[in-house]
């Protein structure tokens, strides 16, 4: 039972139980995946809509614990936010490096025993 979890969780998304598809499956054109430097379990992906950035932020943990934020946000000066007022993402793109800031209770998006990690991520090369 427990690999064929695991087996489920690796192929299939974890937006396939929200209400709305991934970014990756979404974008057409212009993803980008971010993995954070401190855990390589921890990803951000990207894609442009217009003006806009859709926006995933992903975690897995032990015990098949994960947290998901998901949301579309506009630069502003170089700044993106997506969330509400419980948990949400703050960063910031410079090349290949993206800067994340998550801020308020986002272990109430989260399984027990995982949280999203702050920090640096690096672009994926594809």
């Amino acid at each position: 039972m427990k690999y064929a979890f695991l087996l489920f969780s690796l192929f299939f998304s974890q937006s396939l139980l929200a209400d709305e598809p991934s970014v990756a499956y979404e974008c057409k054109e212009g993803l980008r995946t971010f993995i954070s430097e401190k855990d390589e379990k921890d990803r951000i992906d990207t894609c442009p809509q217009g003006e806009e950035l859709k926006i995933d932020a992903v975690s897995f943990g032990a015990n098949y614990h994960m947290c998901w934020l998901h949301g579309t946000s506009k630069s502003i000066d170089g700044t993106y936010k997506v969330g509400d007022t419980e948990c949400s993402l703050i960063f910031q793109i410079d090349g290949d490096i993206l800067t994340a800031n998550f801020v308020g209770q986002c272990r109430y998006v989260c399984g027990a025993r995982e949280w999203f990690l702050s920090g640096n991520y690096k672009q994926k090369n594809l």
